[in-house]
């Protein structure tokens, strides 16, 4: 399994994105090994502070409540959710202010999620086989 992860890391530095990814915010799909189900992540800096807010990864409801940390930025408040092998950085590509949202992330939004992680599970399998 480890080799699995490791190749997908190796992957994921390779994949080339349009834009480099914001230090102001980041979409992740990661595995919650204690619930054994995947989740979206969305995690925001903002005027010194720092929010997570997640959606279950099989039907896009929100799970709440929406995590907030005080003087400090996402990146080292939930470095525990971004770091490891848990967790597959996402290319946001869809529209949409996440305030807006209410209980489920919009249908585009959570297609090209989906779109993104299988396009990643083929390039995995077909390194792999």
């Amino acid at each position: 399994m480890l080799r699995v992860w490791e190749r997908r890391l190796q992957w994921q530095d390779q994949k080339k994105v349009a834009a480099m990814p914001s230090r102001e915010k980041a979409w992740y799909y990661w595995w919650n090994p204690e619930q054994a189900k995947w989740y979206i992540l969305a995690f925001v800096n903002g005027l010194g502070s720092c929010s997570m807010r997640r959606w279950q990864a099989a039907d896009g409801k929100a799970v709440k409540p929406i995590i907030y940390r005080q003087n400090a930025d996402f990146q080292g408040a939930f470095s525990d959710y971004l770091n490891g092998t848990s967790s597959l950085r996402l290319s946001q590509s869809w529209k949409g202010n996440i305030v807006d949202w209410g209980k489920e992330l919009p249908a585009d939004a959570l297609c090209e999620i989906r779109k993104q992680v299988k396009e990643w599970l083929d390039r995995l399998w077909t390194s792999i086989s």
